[in-house]
């Protein structure tokens, strides 16, 4: 058991919160006061692919968190589901019906807190 894991599990999110949420303000360069824990990673923070990674890149590093449960393409996506994927959707729909395809967007919701909780209990477990 790494020194994190034995400190207590108040104790343990504390920390969290008290890294994490300056290294997301710093990374996305968001005010830290705008980031709260049902903020979005990848709709309210624009964080989606690459991006997405680096947060959780940050959390194995620094809490050791297990993250091999946790499905990038659904929870994180492709490096334009976020923001840009919405702008794109009436263009995006109407190519689709032209040719027919079924488009499938993200719709998994990854949040502050699922990440803080993941870190907390040291791996990834809101697999569904």
């Amino acid at each position: 058991m790494n020194e994190f894991m034995a400190l207590s599990e108040s104790e343990r999110r504390e920390r969290v919160i008290s890294k994490f949420l300056p290294f997301l303000a710093g990374y996305t360069a968001c005010d830290i006061s705008r980031i709260r824990l049902d903020t979005d990673i990848v709709y309210d923070l624009g964080q989606s692919g690459d991006d997405g990674f680096e947060i959780i890149s940050f959390l194995c590093r620094e809490f050791g968190t297990d993250f091999s449960q946790f499905d990038f393409k659904k929870e994180i996506g492709n490096e334009n589901s976020g923001i840009l994927s919405l702008l794109l959707m009436p263009f995006s729909l109407f190519v689709s019906i032209l040719k027919k395809k079924k488009i499938i967007y993200h719709k998994s919701s990854l949040t502050v807190s699922h990440l803080v909780e993941a870190a907390v209990a040291g791996e990834w477990r809101y697999n569904a």
